[in-house]
């Protein structure tokens, strides 16, 4: 597996994986949908100031993610997504991780990110499959689960 920056070449293989993203993640009732003009513009905007990050194995695209500046010192990962034959394999942890190194080079100490809670259906193995969910009036929990979860751009492990 490659991780790399996308490029406008990517277009066609990452319209791919943004209508599988969609589909599995649709906008909550009462939102509009997104359309492909909208996001392919904000892509490559995203790719110019931004990071836009792509996984490739074998020559397909298999994942790709996007972060861009939020505030000073705050970058916000908008969007990861890994087709779903390839997950639980690090794809999405490497993508993350581009991410973080893209936003730290420039000047980002910590990335944000939102989480959709929704209900997953059981694996096909038929174990469960895991969901976070965050009281977000309980001010210390969320900073537990978040210290967990989504690490600071400092550290040299990322």
């Amino acid at each position: 597996m490659n991780i790399r920056p996308a490029t406008e070449a990517d277009e066609s293989a990452i319209r791919t994986l943004w209508q599988e993203f969609e589909a599995e993640v649709p906008e909550p009732e009462g939102f509009a949908p997104d359309t492909w003009d909208v996001d392919w513009a904000s892509l490559c905007e995203n790719m110019r100031s931004g990071v836009v990050v792509v996984a490739e194995e074998d020559g397909d695209l298999i994942g790709f993610a996007e972060a861009t500046a939020a505030e000073a010192q705050r970058w916000h990962l908008d969007t990861i997504h890994v087709r779903p034959e390839s997950r639980r394999r690090g794809v999405g942890a490497a993508l993350l991780r581009a991410c973080v190194r893209a936003a730290r080079a420039r000047g980002a100490r910590y990335l944000s990110l939102d989480a959709l809670e929704q209900r997953l259906a059981p694996a096909p193995t038929g174990e469960s499959q895991a969901s976070i969910h965050v009281q977000s009036d309980d001010r210390l929990s969320v900073e537990r689960a978040l210290a967990q979860f989504v690490p600071r751009l400092e550290t040299a492990a990322v």
